[in-house]
């Protein structure tokens, strides 16, 4: 089994919308252990929108590549356009951050919530 470590966002109907996500992981795979949602600003930006954001592990027999897919394929069923980022909406998102202890996402491990909640994996 592979172990993952996910972050999901939101700034868009962000309760619900996390929510309909780790729902949707559920069939991806064994759902391990999500932490607590927390609200933050938005990276780089003020006077938008806050995002609610989760941190999830996740036990899978996909690979990295399929993964990927599989939660494009997520975001794109709850709702997600590829116009969303150019606008600042962005309904979910959904990033594997850590396969297998590799680091895929440098800049998401680096968040200060980000690195708080892995002390928890």
């Amino acid at each position: 089994m592979n172990h993952c470590i996910i972050l999901l966002g939101s700034n868009v109907a962000p309760y619900p919308t996390i929510l309909a996500a780790l729902e949707a992981l559920r069939t991806v795979d064994a759902l391990l252990l999500s932490l607590p949602q927390q609200l933050t600003p938005t990276a780089g930006g003020s006077g938008k929108p806050l995002y609610m954001n989760q941190l999830v592990s996740l036990k899978t027999t996909l690979s990295d590549n399929e993964l990927t897919v599989r939660f494009k394929e997520l975001e794109k069923a709850l709702g997600r356009t590829p116009k969303d980022k150019l606008t600042g909406r962005v309904i979910i998102d959904i990033d594997l951050v850590y396969f297998n202890n590799q680091l895929l996402k440098p800049f998401e491990a680096a968040l200060p919530y980000v690195v708080e909640g892995l002390k928890f994996f």
